[in-house]
């Protein structure tokens, strides 16, 4: 069964994933920065942004993360 719910507080373990996916899929441009240093900052400043422009929502499978959704209300839109 699936259960879905929102994080109210996020943790140290949902900024970890975030980091992994970034680090290792690449999904923004500064995550290809060649400065690590400058890599790792810019990803945390893009999660802290997140974590205060949206609500968080994590998705679990007999106990097991699947996913997570950040969700940010606009005044005419959602982004996903």
């Amino acid at each position: 069964m699936i259960k879905i719910k929102q994080l109210i507080s996020p943790n140290k373990d949902l900024y970890n994933v975030f980091f992994d996916y970034c680090v290792k899929s690449k999904p923004y441009d500064f995550c290809e920065l060649n400065s690590i240093k400058l890599r790792n900052f810019k990803i945390n400043e893009y999660y802290h942004n997140l974590i205060n422009t949206s609500e968080i929502f994590e998705c679990v499978e007999n106990t097991k993360i699947v996913w997570h959704v950040f969700l940010s209300k606009q005044k005419d839109h959602l982004i996903l």
